[in-house]
């Protein structure tokens, strides 16, 4: 590798699961285009090896140890890149916590583990980043995702269950931010790749290219099967969904519910709920 165009000069980005042969790839390739680059989260040797690797080639790096799991490692990354690089522009996760494992097997624990680490970390990061980049002019999100969201597979089911929770949150933060960039706030790109490509450089290209060319959505794909088969998939799903919302006669109707017994109690009053994670219990920022 080496730092040969300056496409991304005097931008900072932070690279969440860099240990991962997609998120070393992305990191890679963001520092090749003269990104400033923060790695964190994976295994330490792992980590410092792509930091290495970025700095041989004549570009800058820096390695934070975190957990995608707890908040407070993850803006301690965003703050490591505002007072080692002067800023925080791009923000890419890459974390994927999956267990190929029927549902109905799961522990509590391996459940409770795919649902934070590609879902909860997800919400965590861009939490964690955005007030970071409003300081220096606004960024970009870009959430690396899974065709998972869209057409599963058999013993996928929490797995994609929270996929497609990260594209209904990416969804909702992209309109959000658009109404506050509408009111004069530092705008705030949201991106989702989808990634049924099994190239980690192509993937990091893909993901590099949205930083000068901000997308909503982008499907980085292989041709296989099993990508016309994701493809058929999303058209499929999208109109099911137009026929369920005009009633055609092809939608797949859902018929009504009867109200079962009780379904009018009133539920008891819940404790409290406690972020474990934050020992000073603290409100997350807004």
């Amino acid at each position: 590798m080496q730092v040969q165009v300056e496409v991304l000069r005097g931008r900072v980005a932070a690279v969440i699961g860099a240990a991962s042969p997609v998120g070393r790839a992305v990191a890679r390739e963001l520092a090749r285009q003269g990104a400033a680059i923060v790695v964190a989260v994976g295994e330490p040797p792992e980590l410092r090896a792509v930091a290495g690797e970025i700095q041989e080639a004549g570009g800058k790096s820096l390695v934070v140890a975190a957990d995608a799991d707890v908040f407070a490692h993850l803006a301690v990354v965003a703050e490591a890149a505002e007072r080692e690089f002067g800023a925080l522009h791009v923000w890419v996760h890459v974390v994927d916590a999956g267990v190929p494992v029927a549902f109905d097997k799961l522990t509590p624990v391996e459940l409770r583990h795919i649902i934070s680490g590609d879902l909860i970390s997800q919400a965590y990061g861009a939490v964690a980043a955005v007030p970071v980049m409003r300081r220096h002019g606004g960024g970009h999100l870009i959430h690396v995702s899974s065709a998972d969201a869209e057409a599963t597979l058999p013993a996928h089911g929490a797995y994609a269950a929270a996929k497609e929770g990260v594209k209904a949150l990416l969804d909702s933060l992209r309109l959000s931010f658009a109404a506050q960039a509408a009111a004069g706030a530092h705008p705030v790109s949201v991106s989702n790749v989808t990634v049924t490509s099994w190239d980690p450089a192509r993937v990091a290209r893909e993901v590099a290219s949205i930083v000068s060319a901000p997308r909503d959505s982008l499907i980085v794909r292989d041709p296989t099967p099993w990508t016309w088969a994701v493809r058929l998939a999303v058209r499929v799903r999208a109109l099911a969904d137009v026929a369920r919302r005009f009633r055609l006669p092809w939608g797949s109707a859902r018929e009504p519910v009867a109200e079962e017994p009780g379904a009018n109690e009133t539920l008891p009053a819940r404790e409290p709920f406690t972020d474990i994670t934050r020992p000073d219990n603290a409100q997350l920022p807004v």
